[in-house]
């Protein structure tokens, strides 16, 4: 039987409060999510320089958020 492997580890006491990528994929996830929410809201504000509509940057960034930590919590070790 072989053990799973996490993406997202505990952070110990010394390090804080929270889980912190533990894996190559834990890292390549964050890393994607850091370029595509800011990157996307980089490109949106571009696009949208005399928009009215800011409140599409923010559903961006908070969709794509919402969506990293799903993940995290899905691929995280189990918390205490």
């Amino acid at each position: 039987m072989s053990q799973k492997r996490y993406w997202f580890r505990r952070k110990t006491p010394d390090e804080g409060w929270g889980i912190a990528p533990g894996s190559l994929e834990g890292w390549i996830a964050t890393l994607i999510f850091v370029i595509v929410d800011v990157g996307g809201v980089a490109l949106l504000g571009l696009f949208m320089r005399n928009s009215t509509h800011a409140w599409i940057l923010v559903a961006w960034a908070f969709a794509w958020l919402a969506a990293f930590l799903v993940l995290m919590f899905a691929t995280c070790e189990p918390l205490r």
